[in-house]
């Protein structure tokens, strides 16, 4: 019943909003440049391909205080905060992080790579795009679900660009953003910012913890030099983080205490170091050429605290990552990208230095070909990646391939219908190799989708139907027999589905813009179905089939806005509950709202609340072995205020 309830308000709130006199533009989206495809720049309507894009208004609208917010209501995504934050594109459940690709401006950081999507300053994000079971061709491995790129704010072009801003709220959480910029010359601008957090989090600490604060700090350096018809740019990064985390609680303790602290505790120390650079220039009418390489180390301790024990763990990891490409027009908005890539990952045990380390390295070369005949557009692409993993125990090499193929039909100034068919991979990670039973292969994707974009009127439209076939999935097993000489009896370990695993679904982006008020309704839904082997016939858990949004926002004339949005997720199986034996549990709704006025002076002051009628909920709950589920709270209802003054 609820629902078909939800169903029902977003149709009639659509309805009504298709109905209604054009008062105001929206935007259109043949203005929307994005670089994820082809790291060139495409307009959005050029692209064959399910592209989400979350701007800097929308962020600050939702008052979204991390990525993890940011992200939320975008159809097809789920999050969980399990671990610091999971995005799940497409139905991927447990196997979220492995099944995407995360990416800084571009370059990838998944893998070895222990990469906290939170610790990122919202002060330093420009926009993210979400392209679904897309850009195989370009990133490769890790893009079953597809990549999220989080493009970071542009350097300035004006002589001075500064702000600061202050926010405090619930759980004595604090934070301070500090950024400055300059044109030191017509060509050469550069930019630093500082953001600092510090929070005692929903949950109780643990009596070892207790009144300890999280603490996140992040520094950023610019720089970008303006060439004729090209530009370089260089950034770095530093992250320095203080998390400290508490396990799981049993049912009874989630309904009852969903603050208490769980048996479990720790404290993760990170502290990270990112550098980038990038090199692009148009050399004449017929060559582009691009160039960007990545640097990335990191240092990990982790300090484990439970019933009757203690654990410490150090470790760190180091990356490179370089792509040439080349762009060719052989005909008037006819060309083709010829690239490559190369990246090479090292972690090592910082305990015991002189153990084995453990070594990711991949090498690709692809080939992008797009071809416009009058109004339709046609893109194919293919990619040759090589994969080789060195762990402690086990070694492994892999040779794989990925196929795009796209129809584009612009039928009008503002719309475009596509067609896309993706073939994508990934191969086993380096974890969970060495727990392993059976051969292993690697996981491969095959994607068909039917999508449009458009603006009617006063509507932006943004929906699409796919069917996802994955063969030889990737996944973890808790009840597979998976003995060892000290324990005969141990099971669990990862594994290939032995057969196909088929994900249907579609979505549904709708906005519209009535004079002062702008109106949003998302909807998802999926159904993800084991078609053989021993799960026949079950649902793939932790994936809920039904995700919709609804949102408002209202611009008053004297610079007041006023924001509010809820959000609704379906019940699902738990974490790994393959046999679908505990049933389907945890539906929920939240509502945020905040309200900001912006002087002309550049003041802002802003407020608002997060959960607002106190929802207990979990966004990740698994079971047990011994049948009972255990859960991982989301917080509590909260509220914040701040002000940012830019100058």
């Amino acid at each position: 019943m609820k629902k078909r309830l939800i169903i029902l308000a977003i149709l009639s709130i659509s309805v009504s909003a298709f109905a209604m006199k054009e008062e105001a533009p929206v935007q259109k989206l043949n203005e929307t440049t994005i670089t994820t495809p082809e790291r060139f720049g495409t307009k959005i309507r050029n692209v064959a391909k399910n592209i989400q894009i979350v701007t800097k208004k929308d962020m600050e609208e939702k008052g979204a205080k991390n990525l993890f917010e940011a992200l939320r209501g975008v159809p097809g995504v789920v999050l969980r905060r399990d671990g610091g934050g999971h995005i799940d594109l497409r139905g991927s459940g447990e196997n979220d992080k492995r099944n995407m690709i995360f990416l800084i401006d571009g370059i990838p950081y998944s893998g070895l790579s222990i990469f906290d999507i939170n610790s990122i300053s919202m002060e330093e994000i420009e926009r993210i795009e979400i392209i679904q079971s897309g850009s195989a061709v370009l990133y490769g491995d890790g893009t079953i679900g597809g990549v999220v790129n989080l493009v970071t704010k542009p350097i300035t072009t004006e002589k001075y660009s500064n702000s600061i801003g202050m926010e405090y709220g619930s759980w004595e959480t604090a934070k301070l953003n500090v950024n400055v910029g300059t044109k030191l010359t017509d060509n050469l601008a550069v930019s630093a910012s500082y953001s600092g957090e510090q929070t005692e989090e929903y949950r109780d600490r643990s009596i070892d913890f207790k009144d300890k604060k999280d603490r996140r700090e992040s520094i950023w350096l610019k720089s970008k030099y303006n060439l004729k018809d090209g530009e370089i740019e260089l950034k770095y990064n530093h992250l320095k983080n203080n998390d400290y985390v508490t396990g799981l609680l049993s049912e009874k303790e989630f309904k009852e205490s969903p603050k208490k602290a769980g048996t479990t505790n720790a404290l993760l120390k990170a502290k990270s170091d990112l550098l980038n650079l990038s090199f692009n220039k148009k050399l004449n009418n017929k060559f582009e050429v691009f160039l960007q390489g990545g640097y990335y180390t990191d240092e990990t301790k982790y300090y484990e605290i439970g019933p009757g024990y203690k654990d410490y763990d150090k470790e760190g990891n180091v990356s490179y990552f370089i792509r040439p490409q080349i762009k060719y027009y052989y005909m008037k908005d006819s060309y083709i990208i010829l690239g490559g890539d190369t990246k090479k990952e090292t972690a090592t045990n910082k305990l015991f230095p002189n153990s084995p380390k453990t070594i990711r390295k991949k090498e690709s070369i692809y080939l992008l070909n797009s071809n416009k005949i009058g109004k339709i557009e046609i893109t194919e692409g293919y990619r040759m990646e090589k994969v080789d993993l060195q762990g402690r125990k086990k070694s492994k090499n892999f040779k794989e391939d990925a196929i795009e193929i796209g129809l584009n039909y612009l039928y009008s100034d503002t719309g475009n219908l596509y067609f896309n068919y993706t073939k994508g991979f990934r191969v086993p990670t380096l974890g969970e190799m060495n727990s392993w039973v059976g051969d292993m292969k690697s996981h491969k994707n095959h994607t068909f989708e039917l999508g449009l974009r458009d603006v009617y009127e006063n509507t932006s439209i943004n929906t699409s139907i796919f069917t996802l076939y994955s063969k030889d999935e990737i996944f973890y097993d808790s009840i597979v027999a998976n003995p060892t000489p000290k324990n005969p009896n141990r099971k669990g370990a990862n594994r290939n589905f032995e057969s196909e695993v088929r994900r249907i679904g579609g979505q549904v982006a709708l906005e519209h813009s009535i004079g002062k008020l702008s109106l949003r309704e998302k909807i998802s839904y999926i159904v993800p179905k084991i078609m053989g082997g021993y799960y026949k016939g079950k649902d793939f858990p932790g994936v809920p089939k039904l995700t919709a949004t609804l949102g408002l926002t209202y611009n008053f004339e004297n610079g007041l806005k006023l924001n509010i949005d809820g959000y609704y997720q379906g019940k699902t199986y738990a974490g790994t509950d393959f046999l679908n034996k505990y049933g389907k549990h945890n539906s929920y709704t939240v509502v945020d709202a905040n309200i900001s006025y912006n002087f002309e002076n550049g003041l802002e002051l802003y407020g608002g609340v997060k959960n607002l009628f106190d929802k207990t909920y979990a966004t990740a709950f698994f079971p047990r072995a011994t049948g009972e589920l255990r859960y991982d709270p989301d917080n509590g209802r909260s509220f914040y205020t701040g002000f940012k003054y830019t100058f």
